[in-house]
Order: structure tokens, then sequence, then C-alpha cells
């Protein structure tokens, strides 16, 4: 039973004081998760070193959750240390609780990709849908990397104006691994410090702080995703003011605010 006396949703049984600590996965997670689903049901509940957390294991209950009773339930963790204050991804929407800053995020990206606004950005994704299908033709065992690339292309080409290169582009790398970084820095109990905050001050040499030494790590890889995109697109100013045309978000965003701005 919970302090409010309503009953809490099924799920593994914890050990005192460390309540799942020791159930929780470390890779693989969503077997994990979709197992409790299969025993437990849609909604699953444990507890973590206090730390209470609820996983969703449904499309259905998500939408119910997310979608229909978002006012409730659209908000993020309260304290993220890992992925706020180690590696500082703060700045990503995904990872921002609601406020201020979450709203002009927000903003910002229902209008430039709202239904009507993406009809827009067909022909980018035309070109590349193409180009992937050429290559799964020719290279079918890595198509993997194929869609992978094809996403990321497509998201560089919309976002920034930048066409990548087709073998080892450097922005798809950066990109890659940053994208790494926050699912395994976003997983619960991935990393203690999350858990137990205090941890975050731990000196880096301290034996059992490896995460401190991966969260620097993990910043770089956050700072260059966020910064050399952006840098590229305000190089692109100059000639957009020359006359080429304004092709992407970011030189939208750019050119509305002023380059005194940024």
């Amino acid at each position: 039973m919970s302090t409010t006396g309503l009953r809490l949703p099924p799920g593994p049984p914890g050990k005192p004081i460390i309540g799942n600590a020791l159930d929780m996965p470390t890779i693989r997670e969503w077997e994990t998760y979709a197992r409790w689903a299969k025993e437990y049901g849609e909604i699953v509940y444990v507890n973590i070193l206090g730390t209470p957390m609820v996983f969703i294991n449904s499309r259905r209950l998500a939408y119910e959750v997310f979608e229909k009773r978002s006012s409730l339930y659209s908000d993020r963790m309260v304290s993220l240390p890992m992925l706020w204050e180690l590696m500082g991804f703060d700045w990503s929407m995904a990872f921002q609780c609601y406020g201020i800053w979450w709203r002009r995020h927000r903003r910002a990206m229902h209008e430039k990709f709202h239904p009507t606004a993406v009809e827009g950005y067909k022909p980018v994704q035309l070109k590349h849908t193409r180009e992937l299908l050429c290559q799964l033709l020719r290279q079918p065992e890595d198509y993997v990397k194929h869609i992978r690339h094809a996403a990321g292309a497509i998201i560089m080409e919309i976002g920034y104006g930048i066409c990548i290169k087709t073998e080892n582009d450097l922005y798809i790398h950066i990109a890659k691994e940053t994208i790494r970084a926050a699912g395994e820095a976003g997983a619960p109990s991935r990393f203690f410090v999350d858990l137990l905050p205090w941890m975050k001050y731990i000196p880096e040499w301290v034996p059992g702080a490896s995460f401190q030494t991966q969260a620097k790590i993990w910043k770089e890889y956050g700072r260059k995703i966020t910064e050399l995109p952006f840098q590229t697109t305000k190089a692109a100013i100059v000639r957009v003011c020359q006359g080429d045309r304004v092709t992407s978000y970011h030189h939208l965003i750019v050119l509305s605010h002023g380059s005194k701005t940024w």
C-alpha cells in the first residue's frame, strides 16, 4: 500500500531498504520490461532505493495517460543528475521539465513542424528515401546502417540545410554517439547517481566513480551535436543573404531573430 492508502500497481517484490535495485536490468532493458508486462500487466511499479518508478507497457495505456491526460502526466522526472548536471543534456526538449523553457521549445517546434508545415519537407524525404532504396538494393545486408544514415540525412537537411556525405560523415557519427549516450544515461537505474544525487560530487579519481569519466565523454558529444551544425548554419547565413534559397528550419530561425541575437 502507498502512504496515501491507495493500492500501488503490481510489480516484482522488493527487498528491505534497496527495494528493486537488484531487479533492474543494465542491458537489453526492454526484454525485462516486456517480461514484467506479461507477468504483472500493462502498468508495473518498482521502488529503487526509495525512488518509485512506474512502467507503461502498452500502446493503449500510453496513449490514455500521456495523450488524453497529458496535463497531469507529461512532466519529466524532477532530477536527472547524470543527464542534466554531469552530461549537460538539459538542452534537450526530451529531458526538460514542464515550464517556460519547455513551452518556448514546443512553440518553436510546432511552428515549423505542424502537419501543414511538414508538407514542405516532402522533397527532402523523397530524395533520401530513393537513395535509401538504392543502398538497400546494392547492400541489403547493411540495412540497419542504411536506414540510420537516411534518417540522419533527412534530419540534418531539414533542420540545418546540411547535406551529409554518403560514408563516414562527421555529423552522423556525432549524432549516433549522442543518441546512444542519451539512451544509456536515460535508462532507469543505469547510473546510481540518479538514485543517489549526492554521488555527483564524488571526484573522478575515486574508485567506483567511472560514471564521471563517462559523463565527460558524452558531454563532449552533446556539445558537438548542438554547436557544430548550428555554426555551419550561421556561416551559411552569409550565402543566404547573397541570394541563396533559405532551405532549413535553422536558417529561418536565425534570420528571423537577426544575427546579433546569436
